[in-house]
């Protein structure tokens, strides 16, 4: 999901930053990255939402938001 200001058809690549949410479906042979890695990743590209969707053995939906700390 991208902002409405971010999107331009003419494109097929976006920044990070113009990204409000990412969403990714755990395959076979990336459940680690998908896991462990991609929350991560996410985060310190500046998107603030990451949805990590299972499907085995249940369908389950993990959610993530990015919170930017400031002192």
């Amino acid at each position: 999901m991208l902002r409405g200001e971010s999107y331009d058809k003419r494109k097929c690549r976006v920044a990070p930053g113009q990204v409000v949410l990412a969403v990714e479906v755990v395959s076979p042979g990336s459940e680690t990255d998908d896991r462990r890695e991609k929350p991560f990743e996410y985060a310190e590209s500046g998107i603030p939402f990451y949805w990590r969707i299972e499907l085995d053995p249940d369908l389950v939906l993990y959610t993530y938001r990015y919170y930017i700390l400031r002192s």
